[in-house]
């Protein structure tokens, strides 16, 4: 069956929601406000992930943001911006997998 276009409105809803789940979660790790885009730019949580080694000392839900964040970034600007390119329930699934797994190693799971 085909996707509708609620469907794909849905999907780019589910790799929206993914992202910024993570992104709160590590902007709040660092100690920064998610509310200040200058303060918690998408590049300077990119950079201090980066930056975030080795895993024995960085706690396992920020490495396993660092892991999967430029993906994603990318997942929701994908579904955010290019609205005349198809967005399907895998990338969406894709997208909630990675968020799921930064929680989980949050929880202390992963």
């Amino acid at each position: 069956m085909a996707d509708t276009h609620e469907d794909e409105a849905a999907f780019r809803a589910i790799a929206h929601l993914s992202y910024y789940a993570v992104y709160h979660l590590i902007a709040r790790h660092f100690g920064l406000d998610p509310a200040d885009r200058l303060e918690a730019s998408h590049a300077d949580l990119r950079a201090r992930l980066r930056g975030a080694n080795p895993p024995s000392v960085v706690p396992r839900h920020v490495f396993a943001a660092k892991r999967v964040y430029s993906s994603l970034l990318h997942g929701r600007v994908l579904a955010d911006y290019h609205l005349d390119a198809p967005f399907t329930g895998d990338l969406a699934d894709q997208s909630l997998a990675q968020a799921q797994g930064v929680f989980a190693a949050l929880r202390g799971g992963a």
